[in-house]
């Protein structure tokens, strides 16, 4: 619900913020604690994905006009 709330407001910077910072987090627990309490999201696979997420997200928040 809050991710069409926040694309109808065209605010897709914050969007690309808040999610690039949700995967880096995921990404810096699965870094340093790999296969964090058995969960699927910290496998090694998954922690890349999220790396290559988060970074992404980053990078578009921080390219992204607010003119966009």
């Amino acid at each position: 619900a809050w991710i069409g709330f926040i694309a109808k407001k065209g605010n897709f910077r914050i969007f690309a913020l808040v999610n690039g910072i949700s995967f880096e987090v995921f990404e810096i627990i699965g870094w340093y604690i790999p296969d964090f309490l058995g969960v699927i999201s910290f496998n090694k696979v998954s922690v890349i994905l999220h790396t290559i997420a988060g970074s992404i997200g980053l990078i578009l928040a921080y390219w992204t006009h607010k003119d966009f």
